[in-house]
């Protein structure tokens, strides 16, 4: 085996077993070892302590990894945890589908770190001092009435937002000023300290943010007996709560204030509203820390994290996996997993198999081939003659038979190939006057038919070629003289 088809062999060995991994991938749960923000990420970002917590006092609750259509029916309680906001704007229809759940009955967590997809937008791309930035744009946004097409070219694609919308937030909105970011609390890498982390465009801190202040906890409204005995949670440093007049309207409001100031006036700040939409409710939670594996076992994060995923209890709770489970995984055959796209490939895999095996060609075994005898030169001859007879190639066959009896006679007279006819007169004069002057007239005579500008007859042939017949000079009857004569370059000359 060439050494090309050995790396052809290996490079396709490799693209199938990639290609099986995924497809196996793809029917298998994801490792609680993968660093990502899901309930299947045992990481401190993920949510599997708390799937598990509810899972373990035998709460009803399941994951959903296929398309939200068919999760916005019956009665349950959902649960959008860091959902990926622009994949939640670019599916409008399932939009309204949520906001007419939640109308009909449904009940809605929304723990995400940003009510808008501009300002996720900013904060993944420019960091946290862009992301006030972008709340103070906000406001501006929202007070001056300016249309939503200047906020980001992206929005010129998707339209307008409809979150807040189908799920009447109004202008809420979440801020995060509660404190300054401690850069000595950044979690240790094997790259060295908080060093690290400067300069990177992406904050890894909006990933990876550390429960690691106390703050005093106040309840009221519907939410009173969630954390009735919650006295204190662990949020980051600079947590993020809520704002917006929509507040006024809340059913239920919980508050945080820093731990470490005692007097009775210290400030609060609204962390998750309840709000009653028709029938059903929407719980906002700016801080999705709360949930977060790393947050369950400080403090009293544990109780309040249940009881507000929880609710009142008396229905089934599904943590949404499809905006950041199945698509984000970047595996090509995670749609295959999910029904009904995996339903529709392989209806269109049967199609193409039938498609193929009808048209195309079938071959038997191999028959071997047949070898005739090979026809003699004679055959060949005669074959081509007959063809220049019948086409009326007459000057042709002339040029070619003069051109055969100078190449025979120069061999004969051990001349180079190509030497002048005057040569090869002048040579042949010398040993037979006789045959130089009968090969001299017939030289005359076939350029005077080769000159006219008609094809000469075949009686005009076969006389020109009976005159170069005598003219030939045979091996035989060559003169002794001629391998005494000069080179035949010289002779040439």
């Amino acid at each position: 085996m060439t050494p090309a088809r050995v790396v052809a062999v290996i490079l396709t060995a490799v693209a199938l077993l990639a290609i099986a991994g995924q497809a196996i991938d793809t029917w298998t749960d994801p490792s609680p070892r993968r660093w990502d923000a899901d309930s299947y990420t045992g990481t401190p970002a993920g949510y599997r302590a708390l799937y598990e917590l509810m899972h373990a006092l035998d709460h009803d609750v399941s994951r959903w990894e296929r398309p939200p259509g068919k999760l916005f029916e019956g009665e349950r309680r959902v649960l959008l945890l860091s959902p990926d906001l622009v994949g939640l704007e670019i599916e409008k229809r399932y939009l309204e589908m949520l906001g007419a759940w939640v109308k009909d009955g449904g009940e809605l967590v929304l723990a995400s770190p940003a009510l808008s997809m501009r300002t996720a937008l900013a904060r993944r791309e420019d960091a946290e001092d862009v992301e006030a930035d972008s709340d103070e744009n906000d406001d501006k946004d929202l007070e001056s009435g300016d249309s939503p097409e200047a906020a980001h070219p992206l929005r010129e694609i998707l339209g307008d937002e409809k979150l807040r919308e189908v799920l009447g937030l109004g202008d809420l909105k979440v801020k995060s000023r509660l404190g300054e970011p401690d850069r000595e609390q950044l979690p240790p890498t094997p790259w060295g300290g908080p060093e690290f982390f400067e300069g990177l465009r992406i904050d890894l801190l909006a990933f990876y943010r550390r429960p690691d202040t106390e703050y005093k906890t106040r309840a009221e409204g519907r939410l009173a007996p969630f954390v009735e005995d919650v006295d204190t949670v662990h949020l980051p440093a600079r947590a993020r709560y809520l704002e917006g007049s929509k507040l006024d309207d809340a059913a239920g409001v919980l508050y945080v204030s820093a731990a470490s100031n005692r007097s009775s006036d210290a400030e609060e700040y609204p962390v998750a509203a309840l709000f009653s939409q028709g029938e059903g409710e929407v719980l906002v939670v700016s801080e999705p820390v709360l949930f977060s594996n790393q947050s369950l076992k400080t403090g009293d994060n544990a109780i309040a994290a249940y009881r507000l995923a929880l609710g009142s209890g008396w229905c089934p709770v599904y943590i949404d996996e499809y905006y950041h489970g199945v698509v984000p995984r970047g595996n090509m055959f995670a749609l295959l997993g999910v029904y009904p796209y995996g339903v529709i490939g392989l209806t269109i895999a049967a199609a193409m198999s039938l498609f193929i095996w009808r048209v195309a060609i079938r071959f038997g075994p191999p028959t071997p081939l047949a070898e005739g005898e090979r026809r003699s030169i004679g055959e060949y001859v005669e074959a081509m003659s007959n063809l220049f007879e019948r086409g009326q190639k007459h000057r042709f066959v002339l040029e070619t038979c003069r051109a055969g009896v100078l190449d025979e006679i120069r061999e004969a007279l051990l001349l180079p190939h190509g030497v002048s006819e005057s040569v090869i007169l002048g040579r042949l004069a010398r040993t037979d006057a006789q045959r130089a002057h009968a090969l001299y007239e017939a030289l005359e005579a076939s350029k005077h038919v080769l000159r006219a500008g008609y094809e000469p007859s075949l009686a005009k042939v076969h006389e020109l070629q009976e005159k170069f017949e005598a003219c030939r000079l045979p091996h035989r009857n060559r003169p002794h003289t001629a391998a005494r004569t000069s080179p035949p370059s010289m002779n040439a000359r």
